[in-house]
């Protein structure tokens, strides 16, 4: 037990359960545009999740980053880097307009955690702005890559999409700024620390239910996809009601980043009607 929670342990803190997440989430919108599978591309996403959430995490400056101290540390360091290299070569394999997006979302992530600002800040210590950020990387890198990817327009349905993905990575973000409520700097202007644990949460709610309302505006509402689309949101909402300051030690890094696994894995399972 002690050594799979040190397994467990690890793989959340290397980012490598949320990298699974991003790439559920990049799949989940070739199967619901009917584009082909691009492997790469997944595997592009899922590595580059990896190295941007360490680097955000583990980079307050990137002298900090780059001389790392313990075997821990490096050890997710090394993971890292290897993740940045492979990732590096798989790129070669993509189009230039994936390449685009790609870096629009680099960009996002390195002024994001690089003290860019006076005084040694970065955009990350602007008040209330991350939340915003991570959604809109998640979305840009879900949704809009892989249908770039496959020359497809983006259409109404496709906006949604990116709205919705947006909406849904916002409102699970919240848990976990409840949960760092304690350890945040007042800097952060989190949703917690700006209106209280409880109004953030009804935000979320009232969040959850544009996402679930926004299927209904697509072009083709399919049963399959409002019964779906419906489990995500009563999962979401049951994990923001539960989130609290005093959380089991995997319920945010495990349980509420495995919602756009299991979001996936239900619309691959559920047949078609």
């Amino acid at each position: 037990m002690w050594l799979f929670r040190k397994i467990l342990k690890f793989y959340i803190e290397a980012s490598i359960h949320v990298a699974i997440s991003v790439a559920c989430l990049t799949a989940l919108t070739f199967e619901k545009f009917q584009i082909p599978l691009d492997i790469d591309l997944c595997i592009v996403a899922f590595l580059a999740t990896i190295s941007s959430y360490n680097f955000m995490k583990y980079a307050t400056n990137a002298q900090s980053y780059f001389r790392v101290h313990g075997v821990y540390l490096k050890f997710i360091q090394g993971v890292s880097i290897l993740c940045t290299i492979i990732m590096i070569v798989l790129m070669f394999f993509l189009s230039l307009r994936v390449l685009m997006v790609l870096a629009l979302s680099s960009v996002f992530t390195a002024i994001y955690a690089l003290p860019l600002l006076p005084g040694n800040k970065s955009f990350r210590s602007l008040h209330g702005l991350k939340i915003y950020m991570v959604g809109f990387c998640w979305a840009l890198i879900t949704v809009i890559i892989p249908v770039v990817d496959d020359h497809e327009s983006l259409s109404l349905d496709v906006w949604i999409e990116f709205v919705q993905r947006f909406l849904v990575v916002v409102v699970l973000i919240i848990p976990f700024d409840i949960r760092d409520l304690k350890d945040d700097s007042l800097s952060l202007g989190t949703l917690p620390q700006q209106i209280g644990v409880n109004n953030a949460k009804r935000v979320g709610y009232a969040a959850m239910l544009l996402f679930l309302g926004f299927t209904f505006f697509k072009t083709d509402v399919l049963v399959k996809e409002v019964v779906v689309m419906s489990v995500v949101t009563l999962l979401t909402v049951l994990a923001l009601y539960f989130a609290k300051e005093k959380q089991p030690e995997f319920y945010c890094g495990f349980w509420v980043e495995s919602i756009p696994i299991i979001w996936f894995v239900a619309y691959l399972l559920l047949p078609a009607f």
